[in-house]
């Protein structure tokens, strides 16, 4: 497979739910993040191609934001390691300029972390 990615993915070092706001329901947890896109650990697998409103629940306040509500699509599946979940690939859509700080501050939060 050619990869694709456009910037380095961040490891986070704290979980972060991800909730699908269409259902309202926790989808996964986010495993890593880049400025365009993040991986989650998910019981179920996503469709591929699948464009979903979701909401990273942050580890703290950013910019008056507890939580990060982005669009993305889904763009790859895989088995995790463990059978019971699977790894999914998403890259936002449209992302605003303070979203796109949040996501950077993370980063950022992460990458001094190491």
């Amino acid at each position: 497979m050619e990869e694709k990615r456009r910037a380095k993915r961040f490891t986070l070092h704290t979980s972060l739910k991800v909730i699908n706001l269409e259902v309202g329901e926790k989808i996964g947890n986010l495993i890593n993040l880049s400025p365009h896109g993040m991986m989650i650990k998910a019981p179920a697998p996503i469709d591929v191609g699948r464009k979903m409103e979701l909401s990273l629940h942050l580890p703290k306040t950013i910019f008056g934001k507890e939580c990060l509500d982005v669009e993305a699509q889904c763009v790859w599946v895989k088995p995790d390691s463990d059978p019971r979940y699977h790894l999914c690939g998403f890259e936002f859509i449209d992302v605003s300029t303070q979203d796109a700080n949040i996501i950077l501050g993370l980063i950022m939060e992460q990458d001094e972390a190491e």
